[in-house]
């Protein structure tokens, strides 16, 4: 079981075949992410994005800069995938994406499982990582909601 889990659902006014293409391209990943991360991919995957994919990003929290590194772990086309941290600032995380067709659009889910680093010191700072957590889901959902022209 996880120590940490975070589920969001967003609709897009958008055909589910579109909006997985989007989330297949990690360049949109900078689209989404809040400016101030700084966010990077500098190390795009070889090929398109599919089972066993890596890539690694740059970014930047509080000042700080930092590696993140995925792997594509579980991968249904169109409909869903699973990406996994190799290298975070997290002992563990796991993000899986599933788009479904809903009426007039796409519902997609964001359902990440994660652990905070340095157990059980590290839990002390789970209030603050949350709150971050948060306000990078509620940007990204506003982002990705003014990409598809949503309402």
């Amino acid at each position: 079981m996880p120590a940490h889990q975070l589920h969001r659902r967003t609709w897009l006014a958008s055909p589910v075949d579109e909006a997985f293409e989007f989330f297949c391209d990690p360049m949109n990943l900078q689209r989404i992410t809040p400016p101030e991360l700084d966010l990077v991919v500098d190390e795009p995957p070889q090929g398109p994005l599919c089972l066993g994919a890596e890539m690694g990003y740059r970014l930047r929290l509080w000042g700080v800069p930092f590696r993140w590194r995925t792997r594509i772990v579980d991968w249904k086309r169109g409909k869903e995938f699973v990406d996994t941290a190799l290298t975070s600032p997290y002992r563990r995380w796991e993000h899986r994406h599933i788009l479904y067709p809903e009426e007039k659009g796409t519902t997609m889910l964001d359902l990440v499982d994660y652990e905070l680093p340095l157990r059980p010191v590290g839990e002390l700072a789970h209030f603050l990582v949350r709150l971050q957590l948060d306000r990078i889901f509620d940007h990204r959902e506003s982002a990705i909601q003014r990409i598809f022209g949503c309402p």
